[in-house]
C-alpha cells in the first residue's frame, strides 16, 4: 500500500510539470505563427508579451482592456483584435490538445505494462525458496 500512495503522490507531483511545460511550450510556438503580422506594425512590446498569457481569454477585464487598446484604431483595429483572439484560442487549444496527446500515451503505455504484470491467486502457497535452517542437534543427557 505504502508503494501505491507513493506512485500516486509522485505522479501527482511530477504530472502537473510536465503537461504545464509541454502545453505553455507548445502553446508559445502556435502563437508565434498565428498571430496577424500586421499586429508586430501595431502593437507595442508590452502588448504581444501580455498576449503571451492565455489568461487573458478567461479575464473579462483583460479582454475588455485589450479590446480598448485595439479599438484605439478605428476598424483596422477592431478587425486586428478579432483575429488576435482568433490566434490567442488556436494556440490555447494546440497547447491543450498536446497535453490530452501526452495523456493518452501515457495511459497506454501504462496499459501495456498493467498487461505484463503476472496475475498471481490470493490462494497460492508461496514456497520458501531459502535454505533450510540446519536443525539444532540435540545432545543425549548422560
Amino acid at each position: 500500500m505504502g508503494a501505491l500512495y507513493f506512485s500516486i503522490t509522485l505522479g501527482t507531483a511530477i504530472a502537473p510539470a510536465i503537461l504545464g511545460s509541454a502545453m505553455n511550450t507548445t502553446y508559445s510556438k502556435s502563437l508565434e505563427t498565428t498571430l496577424p503580422a500586421e499586429l508586430h506594425q501595431f502593437a507595442d512590446k508590452a502588448t504581444i508579451t501580455a498576449l503571451a498569457d492565455p489568461k487573458a481569454l478567461l479575464s473579462p477585464a483583460a479582454m475588455k482592456t485589450l479590446e480598448s487598446a485595439f479599438a484605439k484604431e478605428g476598424s483596422y483595429g477592431s478587425g486586428l483584435f478579432k483575429q488576435t483572439v482568433e490566434a490567442i484560442r488556436t494556440s490555447l487549444q494546440a497547447g491543450l490538445r498536446i497535453v490530452f496527446l501526452l495523456g493518452a500515451v501515457t495511459m497506454f503505455i501504462s496499459f501495456l505494462l498493467i498487461l505484463t504484470v503476472p496475475e498471481v491467486s490470493m490462494d497460492a502457497v508461496v514456497e520458501d525458496k531459502k535454505a533450510p535452517l540446519p536443525a539444532l542437534v540435540e545432545e543425549p543427557a548422560e
